[in-house]
């Protein structure tokens, strides 16, 4: 009997970001069956095995049939196998601040101002005329309760007093972000404001050497030279904040139309283990707050973009925190192929649904294993800092299910499909 769970959310409609899907081109590989039939499917598949044999048959579990979802594209990591780990949440001290800011402003800051960097430290109160607090508490006597402490050590570089926007953070849990340029001086700062043009996913998209789209500074920018800088940003200086080693990669790339004929270029970023397995960084995952109060598991996301109005110029970026690897709690040796993962997600939906799954993924995702604190404070609330520095995690291996729909240039279109990948239960996040 096949176990699901769902994490629905209700939400004002917005417009829908499609990307055009294409049909897999199987690898002379035979199938058997009638089109009349459920499925048809090669005899020779198998429902379970390691990553090697998930990929061995990736093209035929593609050309199964269903009544009520078709599987476009699907993509597994290049390794054997895909363990279940026991993770926390944790970078790296290799990370330079300074290396980063010299590298992103340039020539336009004074870098011996010492007053552009300021130190946080973990357990400093928030508020320095009030103690520190770690549970949620009324501390300044306004009503208003919440922790009056930082929960990890944080960096920050800020060479412009006006716009706190323009600056550059780094957290000891391994995030990264900034903006070189800040909301002030960068009209176009917030993407979110804007509709796609042109979407590409990098699996399975063939981009034009010689493609190009004029920037909003004038600046006519190759998309393969584009790519390629923000990838070598990403692999040179925020990889050193990890605690383990990733190779990042341009998942996908939005072309973001922000005049008539001028737009920006917004990066989904995606990392790799070095076994070759993939990691799920979605944006906008859907709290599962009936999960969080209960003290149950539930997944969290990994935001991971770049966004560049100008060439060259980065107006915003966010790597948010990273994973070291504690102990193994599953040889990840016997996963449910796509086949078979596909086959729980058609049972458990309606049989008219005709869901379009423009790629599957097998991604590890991040679980946090229980959230306590509704049961051990007063005054309980859901801060992520205190899941992230208090509470115990895992890196499990599931099938993503993913629409053509996108959450990062519209959260409001989150809608995802998880398949575990070891006990088959399936879990719906969708607004």
């Amino acid at each position: 009997m096949k176990h699901y769970k769902l994490i629905f959310t209700c939400a004002v409609a917005s417009i829908m970001l499609c990307s055009c899907a294409k049909a897999p081109t199987p690898n002379n590989t035979d199938y058997s069956g009638d089109e009349g039939n459920e499925t048809y499917v090669d005899l020779l598949s198998v429902e379970k095995g390691n990553v090697e044999t998930i990929r061995n048959q990736l093209a035929n579990d593609l050309l199964k049939k269903y009544k009520n979802i078709t599987v476009y594209n699907a993509r597994v990591g290049e390794g054997t196998s895909m363990p279940t780990y026991n993770v926390e949440i944790t970078g790296s001290d290799s990370v330079d601040i300074k290396e980063i800011a010299e590298y992103i402003y340039g020539d336009s800051v004074d870098w011996n101002n010492e007053s552009y960097y300021t130190q946080y430290y973990k357990g400093d109160p928030i508020d320095t005329a009030y103690p520190a607090t770690f549970e949620p508490s009324d501390y300044a006597g306004d009503g208003i309760r919440t922790p009056n402490s930082y929960w990890f050590d944080i960096n920050e570089f800020k060479p412009d007093s006006i716009d706190i926007t323009r600056s550059l953070y780094t957290y000891s849990t391994g995030n990264v972000w900034g903006s070189e340029v800040g909301a002030m001086n960068d009209e176009y700062y917030f993407f979110e404001e804007h509709n796609v043009a042109e979407r590409y996913d990098l699996q399975y998209d063939k981009i034009d050497d010689e493609l190009s789209y004029t920037m909003a500074d004038g600046e006519i920018w190759n998309v393969n030279e584009a790519i390629a800088y923000v990838e070598d940003f990403w692999n040179t200086y925020l990889s050193k904040s990890d605690s383990e080693m990733f190779i990042y990669k341009v998942k996908t790339l939005f072309v973001v139309r922000l005049e008539s004929e001028k737009y920006g270029y917004l990066f989904e970023i995606e990392k790799k283990d070095k076994n070759g397995n993939y990691y799920d960084v979605d944006a906008g995952y859907i709290e599962d707050v009936d999960a969080i109060k209960s003290n149950k598991p539930f997944k969290l996301d990994n935001t991971q973009m770049t966004w560049m109005t100008g060439k060259e110029v980065f107006t915003r970026f966010i790597k948010e925190y990273s994973l070291k690897l504690v102990d193994e709690t599953d040889d990840g040796k016997e996963l449910l192929t796509l086949g078979a993962a596909s086959d729980i997600l058609s049972d458990s939906l309606a049989s008219n649904i005709n869901l379009n799954i423009n790629s599957a993924e097998l991604n590890y995702v991040l679980t946090c294993k229980g959230y306590p604190y509704y049961q051990q404070w007063e005054h309980p609330e859901y801060y992520q800092n205190v899941c992230l520095d208090t509470c115990e995690f895992e890196i499990k291996p599931y099938w993503c299910f993913r629409p053509n729909q996108n959450t990062l240039s519209n959260q409001m279109d989150c809608e995802i499909y998880f398949v575990d990948a070891i006990s088959g239960e399936l879990s719906i996040m969708k607004y």
